[in-house]
């Protein structure tokens, strides 16, 4: 067993004490948003920068917006998939084997 298999067995008992609640950094501290944010900002670049016309800049701005909400929006779904499902797979896990994981 590996240092990540104790760290994910820890994580899945104090979320069995605690339970899954929403909060609004696990879309912050996306590192995919991170990555995201530096698309945009190329593209915000490139849009200022190339002399074709202030179209190109409007256009620019509406893409990256809808990037980041249809991002958002999409991850929103899936945590509040998470939460729901949580406690069905506190019925179906093997909470025995999982505190075996991390105690080790």
């Amino acid at each position: 067993m590996n240092q990540s298999d104790q760290t994910r067995a820890s994580r899945l008992l104090r979320l069995r004490e605690e339970g899954i609640k929403f909060r609004w950094n696990y879309l912050l501290r996306s590192k995919r948003l991170m990555g995201l944010a530096i698309i945009a900002v190329c593209i915000l670049i490139y849009s200022i920068f190339n002399p074709s016309s202030e179209i190109l800049i409007e256009r620019s701005i509406w893409l990256v917006g809808g990037v980041f909400i249809g991002r958002i929006l999409r991850d929103l779904v899936w945590l509040k998939d998470s939460v729901d499902a949580f406690p069905f797979l506190k019925k179906v896990l093997d909470w025995d084997k999982i505190e075996t994981m991390a105690k080790k």
